[in-house]
C-alpha cells in the first residue's frame, strides 16, 4: 500500500511539473516493491520529461521485462528512443505498441511525426490518418499531417489540414506558419505573409 501511495503521489508531482519530487517518490515506491512495473514506467516518464532519455529507456525496458504486454511502456520507450534520434529502435517499439494495442492513438500520432521528420511521408500520412480516425479532435494530428502534405508539395491538402487544426486550436503557431508557407508557394502572397 505504501509503494502505491508513493507512486500515486509521484504521478501528482509529475502533473504539477515537480519532477525531482516525483522521482523521489518513484524511488521510494521501488525501494519498497522492487518489481513494481507501474512505478518503473512512471519513473521513466519523469526521466523523459527531465530530458534524461538514457535513464528513461532503462526504466521503460525494466517495466517491459516485467509486463511485456504493456503497450504504453513500449510507446513511452519509443518516444525516449526518438528523443535520442534512435529512429530504428523507436520504430520497433512503436510497431510493438501498436501490435499490442491497435487503438493507441498517441502512438499512431507519435510515429506519424517521427516519420515526417525522417522524410517517410506516405507512411507518416497513413499513421496520421489512423490517429485522426481514432480521434479527429486533436489539432496536433492535423498539423503533423499538414506538414507531411506540405513537404510533398500537396499544398491544398496541407492548407486544409492546417485550417482544420486551427479550428480546434486557433493559436497553434506551427499550423499558422505552415499555412503561410503553403499559401506563399501557391502564389497567395498577401494571405501567406499575414500567416
Amino acid at each position: 500500500s505504501l509503494a502505491i501511495a508513493h507512486n500515486n503521489r509521484g504521478n501528482a508531482y509529475v502533473r504539477k511539473g515537480q519532477l525531482d519530487l516525483a522521482l523521489g517518490d518513484y524511488d521510494h515506491a521501488l525501494a519498497l516493491h522492487p518489481l513494481y512495473a507501474k512505478a518503473m514506467k512512471n519513473r521513466g516518464v519523469a526521466h523523459r520529461k527531465k530530458g534524461d532519455f538514457a535513464r528513461a529507456v532503462m526504466d521503460f525496458g525494466d517495466a517491459i521485462r516485467l509486463t511485456p504486454q504493456d503497450a504504453e511502456a513500449f510507446a513511452n520507450r519509443a518516444e525516449a528512443f526518438y528523443s535520442q534520434s534512435n529512429y530504428q529502435e523507436a520504430e520497433r517499439d512503436y510497431r510493438e505498441a501498436l501490435r499490442l494495442q491497435p487503438a493507441l492513438r498517441a502512438a499512431w500520432h507519435a510515429r506519424c511525426w517521427m516519420r515526417v521528420v525522417a522524410g517517410e511521408l506516405q507512411s507518416a500520412i497513413a499513421d496520421c490518418n489512423e490517429a485522426l480516425r481514432l480521434d479527429p479532435n486533436i489539432a496536433a494530428q492535423f498539423d503533423s499531417r499538414g506538414i507531411a502534405y506540405l513537404k510533398q508539395g500537396r499544398l491544398d491538402a496541407a492548407i486544409a489540414d492546417f485550417d482544420a487544426a486551427l479550428l480546434i486550436e486557433p493559436k497553434l503557431a506551427t499550423s499558422i506558419y505552415g499555412r503561410g508557407i503553403a499559401r506563399l508557394r501557391k502564389g497567395e502572397t498577401s494571405s501567406g505573409k499575414t500567416d
